[in-house]
């Protein structure tokens, strides 16, 4: 469990990730949804100033980043059918 300033948990984590290359973080909860707000409002700015974090993310739907696909399914594709 990591605690303290948002710099201070930000260069943890950089020094974690750079010691042991996981893919992921599972990050738990204290009180919802304020401990994810914090998060976001403190932690994910510094990260983005530590280049860990994307400041911004390539244009396209994830449909089109995951499959390289149109953003949206054909008119004869089942799911078509539940479109709003």
């Amino acid at each position: 469990m990591l605690s303290g300033s948002p710099r201070t948990v930000a260069d943890a984590l950089e020094h974690w990730f750079d010691a042991t290359g996981p893919d992921g973080l599972d990050v738990p909860y204290l009180t919802l949804p304020d401990s994810y707000r914090q998060i976001a409002s403190l932690l994910v700015p510094e990260l983005t100033r530590h280049r860990r974090y994307p400041g911004a993310y390539a244009p396209g739907s994830f449909r089109e980043k995951l499959f390289g696909a149109a953003a949206r399914v054909p008119d004869h594709h089942i799911a078509a059918q539940y479109r709003w």
